[in-house]
């Protein structure tokens, strides 16, 4: 461990890691522009640190989900407006606008009523076209209809189309190049704008996924952007947890709540401080490993709000002390194998991390 802090958890962030990732993305891209998705606070790790080293590394765009995060990227953010575009995936919040054109955010449009109350304002606009998704966007048909209007094409100041691949995490299945066709239909009468098709995954599609913007989320953040491939991206966040107590048992004994999980004599369990509270799943009882000193150890009994008990027998004793630290997962656990055992995937780990974990970010 690198970090010497005093706090029962805490979440340790990689940004040269997040600096490997930015740069593999940009290679897969191969001159696409790679731009940042910072939603949710950057994916729990902080969306304003996050932001401003991404920007210390050339991205200029990024993309947030509420009208809320836009405001407070752009407050956080050291670059000029000019220099960056903030987009907001929820689109045009009625009676907002004008809070839009202050703060300098580009709304993505998601249906006719967004787009008839953006030409009100004449800004640049951005359109989110639904392909096949399913979720938000306008329709093919809706898009060609707006596209016929000359006059509202040219009062909306078209900058910027785009779609979301629904399976981009799966690189062989047919529903990738089905919305690439869907959208490549619609290319021929979008003109001189720019157009963004490709998450972290569908960067690594190939030259027709790519576009003009990549908007690069999960696996900036160290996340495996694939269901099934192997993870291409470092892990750039570490959950540590401290080590509150270590308790030798001269018997057997139950641990945790419903006493589900029975410790063999001589057998020495350490209790350390993070649980459920903090983002640590409840289900990883009994099932999930921790780290420490080149050991993995098995995480025992059931996780409770604030606390996870983890058997240290395997290491000498005396080589874990009270005030050590535990990787509960990071570079040795995956926060991937982690989120599997959980049954979920890594972006819910990750978002899920409670705000009274400190931050810490290391160059």
């Amino acid at each position: 461990m690198s970090t010497v802090i005093d706090t029962a958890g805490y979440v340790e962030v990689r940004l040269d890691a997040l600096a490997r990732n930015y740069d593999r993305i940009q290679q897969a891209a191969a001159g696409t522009a790679v731009g940042a998705v910072v939603k949710a606070d950057a994916y729990g790790l902080g969306a304003a640190r996050i932001a401003n080293y991404l920007l210390g590394l050339g991205c200029r765009s990024f993309f947030v989900a509420t009208l809320e995060e836009g405001v407070a990227l752009r407050e956080a953010i050291s670059a000029s407006e000019a220099a960056t575009v903030i987009y907001v995936f929820e689109g045009l919040r009625s009676g907002k606008a004008r809070i839009y054109v202050d703060c300098a955010l580009r709304p993505v449009l998601n249906t006719v009523e967004q787009v008839a109350a953006w030409l009100e304002i004449g800004e640049p606009g951005a359109i989110q076209v639904d392909t096949g998704m399913g979720r938000l966007g306008v329709s093919a048909s809706e898009l060609n209809e707006l596209l016929a209007d000359d006059v509202a094409v040219q009062r909306l100041n078209l900058r910027h189309v785009l779609t979301h691949l629904a399976c981009a995490d799966d690189p062989p299945s047919p529903f990738n190049a089905r919305q690439r066709e869907a959208f490549s239909a619609l290319q021929a009468r979008l003109g001189d704008v720019e157009v963004s098709i490709a998450n972290t995954a569908g960067a690594f599609l190939g030259p027709s996924f790519r576009a003009d913007l990549v908007r690069a989320g999960i696996g900036l953040y160290g996340g495996n952007p694939f269901a099934a491939d192997a993870n291409p991206m470092d892990p750039v966040a570490t959950l540590f947890a401290r080590v509150l107590q270590v308790r030798e048992l001269d018997t057997s004994a139950r641990i945790g709540y419903g006493a589900t999980y029975l410790a063999p004599a001589g057998s020495r369990i350490a209790t350390v401080g993070v649980g459920y509270a903090d983002g640590y799943p409840r289900v990883l009882g009994n099932t999930a490993h921790a780290f420490f000193d080149g050991f993995i150890l098995p995480v025992v009994g059931r996780v409770s709000m604030d606390l996870t008990c983890v058997d240290v027998t395997a290491l000498d004793r005396g080589a874990m002390k009270v005030g050590d630290y535990v990787e509960m997962f990071g570079a040795h656990v995956s926060v991937d194998e982690v989120a599997a055992l959980s049954g979920t995937i890594s972006y819910e780990i990750l978002t899920g991390l409670n705000a009274r974990l400190p931050r810490i970010y290391l160059e």
